[in-house]
This record gives C-alpha cells, sequence and structure tokens, in this order.
C-alpha cells in the first residue's frame, strides 16, 4: 500500500488454496480495513471487493481520501479482513495487517514517503543466546529488539529470514528493514543449483513477509565474490524476479570487495553492488581490511570517483576482538571517527553498526565460553550494554544539543537538525524534564530552534513520538 500526501491506495491481491470447483461468478469478497494501533480505531473501507480474477489471483484496488502513512517514528497500520462469500455462504475468512508507506532512492538519498533521509543502524546477531541458540523466545527476541530501538536504530539487516513476531515488533515500533538470503561467503559460487535455492527464498520471503511495512528492501546475498561473472550473473537474475514480485522494494546486494580493482583501470569487472538499487559495502578498512582508519575517507572517495552517480550504504562496519586490538575504548573512538566521515560524504545515504551483540559463531576468536564468540557488539553476550553502547546511541541521534542555559527561571535549549548520519526530520518528539514536558513540532536537518522548559530535575530527555529516548543531558 502506498501513499500519496493524505491520499492512499492500497492494492488488494488475494489467492486461494483451491476454486478449482467453484465458478469465479459465484464468489464475492467482503472486505474491511480499520486502523490497528492508532490512537483512533476508525474504519475506512466496508464492504465488497471490486476486482478481477487474474492468473489465479483476484485483485482490487482502493483508492482512500486520507491515511495516516507509515514512518519509523509513526508506525501507523491497518488491518484488512476478507470474508469469501460462495453463493451467499461465508466460507472463509483471512485477516493481515498492513501500513501505507513508499520507499525510493533519489540524489543519494532514502526517501520515505517523500522525504529524504539518512539513515542510522545496527544489526542485532539472532541466536546467540548462551542456554536457547537458534530456539529463541519472544521475550528474547523483544529484549534484543528493545536495545536496538533504545540505541536509537531505524535501519537494520536480517542476513536470513525472521520470525513473523520479530517483524511485527519492527512494523508497530518503528525500525526499516532489509531481509535477505542466506548466501555468504567468499568463496560461494552461485551455480544453477543454489540459484534455483535462491529464486525459492525469494517466492517464499517475499511470499509470506510482503505486507511488512518496515521491510523496505529485500536482499540478494552478502560477502560473495562480487566480480566473479557466474555470481553476477546469478545475482542480477534473482533482482530481475525479486522486482517481478515486488517492484515496490529497494533489491540490493551486499559487497566486501567493492575497493578492489576499479573499472576506470580497464582491470576489473564493476562490483557485483553496483548494478542494483543501492550499493551495499562492509566496511572495515581499519580491521579486516588490514589497513587504518585513516585511509577511510580517501578510500571512500575513490569507490564514489569509480561509481559517480550511484549512492553508497555503509551496510556494516566495527571491531572484533581478540582479533583486533584495542577493546571497546577502540570500538567508541573509531565509531565516532567512521561516523563523522560517512556523515561528511554526500554520497553515503546510511550506515549500519555491526553489531549490537557478541554472538556465538564457529567463526569465533574467543573461547570463554563452551561454544566461540566473536567479540564484535556494542551489548556483551549476556546482552549487557557496554560503554559504546552509550556512544553508538549518542552519534545515532538525529538531533545535537548545541546549549542550555538558564534564563528567568526557565532553561533555553538549542537544539540542531544533524545534517550528518543520520539525518531526517524529526516531528512530534518532546522533551522531558520531570514532570515538565515541551513539543518539538518539527525540526528539519540544518535547522536550529530554541525551547523552553522549566527544569523538573536535574536532566533532561528527549522522546520520539513513539516513547522511545532519544538523547538524555544534564541541564548544566
Amino acid at each position: 500500500a502506498e501513499p500519496n500526501e493524505k491520499t492512499g491506495v492500497a492494492k488488494i491481491k488475494v489467492s486461494f488454496i483451491d476454486i478449482s470447483k467453484i465458478h469465479s461468478s459465484k464468489i464475492k469478497l467482503n472486505a474491511l480495513i480499520v486502523e490497528e494501533n492508532q490512537t483512533t480505531s476508525k474504519q475506512v473501507f466496508k464492504g465488497e471487493l471490486n476486482g478481477k480474477f487474474e492468473n489465479g489471483y483476484f485483485i482490487a484496488a482502493l483508492k482512500f481520501d486520507k491515511i495516516n502513512s507509515w514512518h519509523f517514528d509513526t508506525p501507523n497500520l491497518y488491518k484488512l479482513i476478507v470474508k469469501l462469500i460462495v453463493d451467499g455462504v461465508e466460507k472463509d475468512e483471512y485477516s493481515t495487517v498492513f501500513g501505507f508507506r513508499r520507499i525510493t532512492i533519489e540524489n543519494y538519498r532514502y526517501v520515505l514517503n517523500g522525504g529524504p533521509i539518512r539513515l542510522m543502524g545496527v544489526e542485532w546477531m539472532a541466536g546467540s543466546n548462551l542456554e536457547r541458540g537458534m530456539a529463541e523466545t519472544k521475550t528474547d527476541m523483544e529484549k534484543n529488539l528493545k536495545l536496538m530501538k533504545n540505541v536509537n536504530c531505524i535501519f537494520t539487516r536480517f542476513h536470513w529470514q525472521q520470525d513473523e513476531f520479530v517483524l511485527d515488533w519492527c512494523d508497530r515500533n518503528g525500525i526499516l528493514i532489509q531481509e535477505e538470503i542466506p548466501y555468504w561467503g567468499w568463496d560461494t559460487n552461485i551455480n544453477d543449483t543454489l540459484l534455483a535455492k535462491g529464486i525459492q527464498h525469494l517466492n517464499e520471503m517475499i511470499g509470506d513477509h510482503y505486507n511488512h511495512p518496515s521491510i523496505i528492501a529485500w536482499g540478494i546475498g552478502n560477502e560473495v565474490g562480487s566480480k566473479d561473472t557466474v555470481n553476477i550473473t546469478a545475482l542480477k537474475t534473482l533482482y530481475n524476479h525479486a522486482k517481478n514480485l515486488d517492484s515496490s522494494r529497494l533489491v540490493n546486494y551486499v559487497s566486501n570487495h567493492l575497493f578492489w580493482g576499479f573499472p576506470s583501470e580497464g582491470k576489473e569487472l564493476p562490483d557485483a553492488t553496483s548494478y542494483f538499487d543501492m550499493m551495499m559495502f562492509n566496511e572495515y578498512f581499519s580491521t579486516w581490511h588490514g589497513k587504518s582508519i585513516d585511509v577511510v575517507s580517501e578510500e571512500l572517495d575513490k569507490i564514489a570517483k569509480e561509481y559517480p552517480h550511484k549512492p553508497l550504504t555503509i551496510s556494516e562496519w566495527g571491531i572484533c576482538e581478540p582479533v583486533h586490538k584495542g577493546g571497546d575504548p577502540r570500538r567508541c573512538r573509531e565509531m565516532i571517527q567512521q561516523s563523522t566521515i560517512y556523515g561528511s560524504k554526500d554520497y553515503i545515504a546510511g550506515a549500519i553498526y555491526f553489531c549490537l551483540n557478541d554472538y556465538r559463531t564457529h567463526m569465533g576468536e574467543d573461547s570463554t565460553y563452551s561454544y566461540p564468540q566473536r567479540v564484535h557488539g556494542v551489548c556483551d553476550i549476556h546482552l549487557n550494554p557496554k560503554p559504546s553502547f552509550d556512544t553508538l546511541k549518542h552519534i545515532s541521534s538525529p538531533i545535537i544539543i548545541k546549549s542550555v542555559t538558564l534564563e528567568n527561571d526557565e532553561e533555553i535549549i538549542t537544539l540542531l537538525g544533524k545534517t550528518g548520519i543520520p539525518s531526517y526530520t524529526v516531528r512530534n518528539y518532546t522533551i522531558v524534564s520531570g514532570k515538565n514536558k515541551t513539543q518539538i513540532s518539527e525540526l528539519k536537518p540544518g535547522e536550529e530552534k530554541q525551547f523552553k522548559i522549566k527544569s523538573g530535575e536535574k536532566e533532561f530527555t528527549i522522546l520520539r513520538s513513539t516513547g522511545y529516548e532519544v538523547i538524555r543531558s544534564k541541564f548544566r
């Protein structure tokens, strides 16, 4: 479902398990659409769906004069209930939850519902619970997701398909998602067998998860040999297949070899990620790539020069202990340095930190526990935040606190909308100190505004419209 300013269009596509014995003229579909998680529960449609059968599907389109669009800060949802009526008798009923939102890429930016944004997020490596592994409970999953929101995550990747609980939580709390086919590894050759499996993954993943507004992109692979002609051809096939199934979303491939040889030199093929909607690059120059933090800026500029007019998202960055030394102090320091560099490059549309948690893996270099782990997170294996958690939260805020002064018994807080990464227009945020509140109705990137509030405590917090804390600061 897509919005257009305050109006919206919902395309309803209904499939049937078996209608071979029922003539289509005897079928009627009644639908009800109501606001799902909003402050009101208005009914926006009730009646028969007028549409037609095409290739085994019944397709109808509905237009709405007024809708509340879905955004990570205003995750408005709607519930659709469809009833199958045959010869005047109700035979079946199905319901689903969806949202109205549109995602595109324009002028080096993600554009959500017409508003340009530079995204910042963090990945969570699921299945690292020491007691349960992949058999995570909903409580386990929600704990990780809340930590992501509390660190100001608005964008994440899932390297493999997730439980409906995770996607529904992101729908309701506002995290953008790229959900991916689990291709991984330099030695992976996407031969005919693996290509067929990838197509099956897309069919099932898009078919099952299409209605989740939090999913803005399908990922077709991660860190395979992206200058290999067989892989490039296979990835192009997967891209086209995904677009045929769902033209409303982005389709991306994630490379860790984008800087290995440049096409202008005439020696190398273009990297696979450059063929698709958003170039995505796992940037580990100062760690796995064997260089230093000092080269990050110039290396990124080389990539931009070789792939002009293509926006770039840093799809991973971070430090893994103990193979790379320096511990959490280094993690904090380089996190600040790299995010500053990314924000200074206009061609960079977003960045996703890797990762939220230390995680268990057969690749792990730390054997403190019975199963090896990678010490890669801003939280430890037990999900206890490290000092880097607060650092990531701070740099992921879309708001900069420029100054706080006292004037006539009121605190004057000067705020600046961030223009680096992340940056987006914030609306209906709230400054809170004790029982005192002041609303930030709107603050655009680069815009500076002053707000007055009486200090109810020695500090104040800024909350999103969803209630999650953005930033906390002392008055003096």
